[in-house]
């Protein structure tokens, strides 16, 4: 473990964005908590915050303003708990989303930041659905860590959690196909990528994730 991180933060002194990059695409991969995904950004985190990369004036006020009212609120939740130990790494999880929140926003500063982040957590989503439904459909090696009974779970721990990762991607490529901004692959090919991210969702078997997509969809168009 340690020298996985010393590995991880010598890599983001010196090659912060190929370190994010890593990061981002390794949020596929959720058996157990922290993730070697939360590591790794973590890590990306505090060397942004250290060498001044972590620009905090570039998130709107009103955001950070709403953050921090969650937050608060979420600590005062907590005064009355029965279980100290329990609520401590709930509560930890939420601060650590929450600065994730800010320093994404803080380092797409630039189309070619934002079209790599995109990229990476596309192919993460692309990689673990092909990876699930051909553990459903196809007698593959290792099936049963690639889902459950009739679920596909990918490299996540539980089918609720892979339907619903993938599902942000998809609304970015639905997002694409009506006005093309980012992704310069032709449009047949977005939509081929968009169909494969509805048949992953279809085979998670979650309702929270089929429910979540309908939205999705219907806000963006």
């Amino acid at each position: 473990v340690g020298v996985g991180l010393l590995g991880t933060l010598a890599l983001a002194l010196a090659r912060y964005d190929a370190a994010v990059a890593i990061g981002f695409l390794l949020l596929a991969v959720v058996r157990f908590e922290p993730a070697p995904s939360d590591v790794i950004l973590a890590v990306v985190i505090a060397v942004a915050f250290v060498t001044g990369r972590f620009a905090v004036d570039r998130v709107p006020r009103a955001a950070l303003a709403l953050i921090g009212a969650y937050l608060a609120i979420n600590l005062l939740a907590s005064v009355e708990v029965e279980d100290a130990s329990r609520a401590a790494t709930f509560l930890s999880v939420t601060l650590y989303l929450c600065v994730f929140a800010v320093w994404v926003a803080s380092y797409v500063d630039s189309s070619r930041r934002a079209r790599l982040l995109i990229w990476m957590y596309l192919s993460a989503a692309l990689a673990s659905t092909v990876l699930a439904v051909a553990a459903l459909l196809l007698a593959v090696p290792g099936r049963e860590i690639l889902s459950v009974g009739p679920r596909g779970t990918a490299l996540f721990k539980d089918a609720n959690v892979f339907g619903p990762f993938l599902v942000p991607a998809a609304l970015i490529l639905v997002e694409e196909l009506m006005t093309p901004r980012l992704l310069r692959s032709r449009r047949i090919v977005k939509f081929a990528m968009f169909v494969l991210l509805c048949v992953g969702v279809l085979f998670s078997y979650s309702r929270a994730a089929w429910l979540n997509l309908g939205v999705g969809v219907t806000i963006v168009l």
